[in-house]
C-alpha cells in the first residue's frame, strides 16, 4: 500500500496527470470533430466556388472517382460525399497519418478496384467540407513547385500546412490532386 502512495505522489509531482488530461482533451476534441462530420451530396459539388484552376473533369476525379480511357479506376480522394461512384474497400481504411487528419485506404470505382497505386490512396480529412478541400488545393497550387523527375507533377502546401500533390495539364490546370502524408 505504501508503494502505491509513493508512486501516486511521484506521478502527481511529475505533471503526468496534466499530460494525460491534455492528451485526453486532444483525443476528445478529435473524436468530437470527426463524429460531427457532415455527409455531403453531389449537389454540393456543383456549388463549389473558386474552381478556375481545375479542369472540367478533375473535380469528379478527386471527389467521386472515375474510369479512365484505358478502363482503369482512378481518383477518389475524399470520402464524405454520398452517392459517388467511388468507395473505400471495406476493411482497408487506415488510421489517421498526421495532425491534418489525412488517412489512406484502398479504393474502388463502380466496383472496379483502383490498381494505379499498389499501396493505398490518400484521403483529405473527413472533417473538411468539399469547399475546404478545393480551397486547400488552390492554396497548394499557389505555392506549387515542379517535380523535376516528372512530366507534370507538382507539390504545394496549403495554409494549414497540408502537403498536396497535383498533376497539371499543358494549360497548367489541375487534373488530379491528393494529400501527401509525408
Amino acid at each position: 500500500m505504501e508503494n502505491i502512495k509513493v508512486n501516486k505522489a511521484a506521478r502527481e509531482s511529475s505533471g503526468f496527470k496534466r499530460y494525460v488530461e491534455k492528451e485526453k482533451s486532444i483525443l476528445d476534441s478529435w473524436n468530437q470533430n470527426t463524429s460531427k462530420s457532415k455527409m455531403y451530396n453531389m449537389d454540393d459539388i456543383a456549388k463549389l466556388q473558386h474552381t478556375e484552376n481545375f479542369t472540367e473533369k478533375s473535380l469528379i476525379h478527386i471527389f467521386e472517382g472515375d474510369i479512365n480511357r484505358k478502363g482503369r479506376a482512378g481518383g477518389y480522394h475524399y470520402d464524405m460525399i454520398e452517392g459517388t461512384s467511388g468507395s473505400i474497400i471495406e476493411g482497408t481504411k487506415g488510421p489517421v497519418l498526421n495532425d491534418a487528419g489525412i488517412y489512406e485506404a484502398k479504393v474502388e470505382v463502380n466496383g472496379m478496384p483502383k490498381k494505379a497505386n499498389v499501396k493505398k490512396s490518400t484521403f483529405f480529412p473527413d472533417h473538411m467540407s468539399p469547399q475546404e478541400v478545393v480551397d486547400a488545393i488552390n492554396e497548394a497550387y499557389e505555392t506549387r513547385e515542379f517535380d523535376t523527375n516528372s512530366r507534370n507533377k507538382y507539390e504545394g502546401i496549403s495554409k494549414n500546412g497540408m502537403k498536396i500533390t497535383m498533376y497539371l495539364d499543358s494549360d497548367e490546370k489541375i487534373i488530379s490532386a491528393f494529400p501527401n502524408s509525408k
